[in-house]
């Protein structure tokens, strides 16, 4: 394996893992990871790990239906 693929897929999905710990720790009301270190792991490669943890994860969603914008 290249070692820039490996490099990319290793940070996609601790981007990935980490929206999924940030979301359950806010369920729970307990400390959360820093929107820094989430926006960070985005910036140095994990975009479409951080991009599938928010849709994944995120309930935001169905407010946004609320606004009008349309429910993905």
């Amino acid at each position: 394996m290249n070692i820039i693929t490996g490099y990319l897929l290793t940070v996609n999905i601790i981007s990935f893992v980490l929206y999924g710990i940030d979301k359950y720790k806010a369920k729970r009301g307990k400390f959360r990871i820093s929107e820094a270190t989430l926006l960070t792991m985005a910036v140095i490669g994990g975009s479409i790990g951080a991009w599938t943890g928010m849709t994944r994860w995120n309930s935001e969603r169905r407010r946004h239906a609320c606004m009008g914008y349309p429910e993905s």
